[in-house]
């Protein structure tokens, strides 16, 4: 389920933000990695994956 207010991108039905962790995955990146990368807590990174 989206968030309100979540902009799909069209691609996968995806927000921008879920392509940005999706593409962080796809590289191999831990959930600290994701967290530096996307300026979020390891914890919150962990709930997106």
């Amino acid at each position: 389920m989206k968030p309100q207010g979540g902009r799909t991108s069209g691609r996968f039905g995806l927000t921008p933000r879920e392509l940005d962790v999706l593409r962080l995955v796809a590289k191999g990146m831990s959930n600290r990695g994701l967290a530096a990368e996307l300026f979020i807590s390891a914890n919150t990174a962990g709930v997106h994956v």
